[in-house]
Formats: structure tokens, sequence, C-alpha cells
């Protein structure tokens, strides 16, 4: 359905204008190879590199040192300085002004970073977005113990018919956790997952359905260096995560 709706979008753009397009995607070079009349542009992630846990984008021999990380970001990034560049705004002025992008609220947010510990919090919820962001971490800290946890909280999530598409989406993450409380199946009138479940579909991870329990478990599996990353579109039950300091 979503190649429908790109293809719809792409009909819009007018005689001589512009469509800048994911080249990595197999559906989106379809729809460009067809299109006549307009400008194409592809995009990538470009190229980027990570040293010491910080991301950089290099251009023209120049570094360009981001506050942000993770292959979706440079693709966003990447999109959003080829749209820059179509309305004149040179590459070098582009990519310094994303020096200067925190992210947005909730999205691979740092909420801790000290002694090399380093909690992050983020909204992710749906599988490709689960696995983009366990993934980003780990590759942004490949020497850290990094610890995955998702909570299930939308309808989709706590959906049996779903949760085969979370299959191995925490598997980069050396130790990975989901969690869901039995008491939001109840308010959204559905019907409860067992963990047994959601432990088989979802594969690579432990279930805990008890917050406090769940809590006590992240803080004893803490190494010397570790990441605690935690995803949810809720609250994890209104724990603080700074608890896990």
């Amino acid at each position: 359905m979503y190649v429908n709706q790109f293809q719809n979008f792409a009909k819009t753009v007018l005689p001589g204008g512009s469509l800048i397009y994911y080249d990595k995607d197999k559906n989106l070079k379809k729809i460009a190879s067809v299109i006549e009349g307009i400008h194409l542009t592809p995009y990538d992630g470009g190229h980027h590199s990570i040293e010491d846990g910080q991301a950089i984008i290099r251009y023209k021999d120049q570094n360009y040192p981001m506050q942000v990380f993770g292959q979706h970001n440079f693709e966003n990034m990447s999109a959003a300085v080829r749209v820059c560049f179509e309305l004149g705004v040179p590459m070098e002025d582009a990519l310094y002004a994303l020096t200067s992008f925190e992210g947005t609220a909730k999205r691979l947010e740092k909420v801790y970073d000290q002694n090399d510990l380093l909690i992050f919090r983020d909204f992710a919820h749906s599988p490709s977005k689960v696995r983009a962001t366990v993934n980003a971490v780990k590759s942004t800290y490949p020497d850290h113990h990094v610890i995955a946890v998702l909570e299930l909280h939308t309808f989709s999530s706590l959906s049996k018919d779903f949760l085969p598409f979370y299959h191995e989406t925490m598997e980069a993450a050396d130790q990975a956790f989901v969690h869901f409380n039995k008491h939001v199946f109840e308010l959204k009138r559905m019907k409860v997952l067992s963990s047994e479940e959601v432990k088989t579909q979802f594969g690579h991870v432990e279930v805990e359905t008890d917050i406090e329990a769940l809590w006590t478990r992240l803080q004893s599996e803490r190494t010397d260096k570790t990441v605690y990353l935690m995803m949810s579109s809720g609250s994890f039950g209104g724990k603080n995560l700074m608890d896990l300091v």
C-alpha cells in the first residue's frame, strides 16, 4: 500500500520539478525509473564514520561532527542536505548547520553519559524503528555492553498477529529485554499475551512483566562500560530512568 502512496506523490511533481528519493529502496528506484520530465536526485546514507562515539561526516577533506548517530539519521540528513542543495544552499553550509542539530525529543535522546555509563531514551516501537535504533547504538558503542529494553505499549505491538514482525529486531544488542504490563491489555480490551509467546516471536530476548523486577535485573547486568537503550512509546510504568545510574 505504501508503494502506491509514493507513486501518487511522484505524480504530483510538476514538469521541470525535482524528486529526491532514497536510492537504496528498490521500490522507490522502480518508481523513479519510469518518471519523465522532472529532475531526479537519488540519495543514500552519505559517507560517515564513528570515532570514539562521535559521528562524523566528511566532505571535501572537512570533518563535520554530528550530535546524532545511526544509519537512519544519516539517511534523513542526506535527504535534507540534498533538498538544501536544490534550493541553492552550498553543501558545506548545510552540513555545518546540521552539526548543531541535537535530534528530536525521545529519538535516541541521551539522558545520561558519565563514567562509561550511558542511558538513551527512544520512542521506537515499530519493528523497523526498533531494529534501526538497536543497530545504531551498538555500531556507535561497539566496546560497550548494550542492554536494549523495549516496552510493548501500542495496539499493534500488543497484537499477537503483529509480533512476528519483531523477530530478531533486537539481535544486535548484547542483552535484550521486552516488557509489557498486563493491565494495559485490559485497558485496551485486548487478549493478554503470554511471556512465552512474546519470547518465541522476538527471539534473542528475555521477557519481564514486573517493572520492579526488570529494573533490578537491569541494574545487576551493568558492567564497567554499559549502554542502556530504553525504547517505549509509554513510560515504563512511570519509572525514573535515572534510577538505573
